[in-house]
């Protein structure tokens, strides 16, 4: 199971899985989640909607 918080205000998402550590991701980063979409991978900064910014 992977749940994922999206912050728009910091810029970030957490990536909690469960018995791994939290990961935090910001712009430039891939989130990436083999173990649901294995060979998928997506670009943090695109999930910001231009009225983010």
């Amino acid at each position: 199971m992977v749940g994922v918080l999206v912050d728009p205000r910091q810029r970030i998402m957490e990536v909690y899985s469960l018995q791994k550590e939290t990961i935090t991701l910001h712009d430039g980063d891939l989130f990436i989640v083999p173990e649901i979409l294995p060979g998928w991978e997506f670009p943090v900064e695109e999930i910001w909607a231009p009225e983010f910014d």
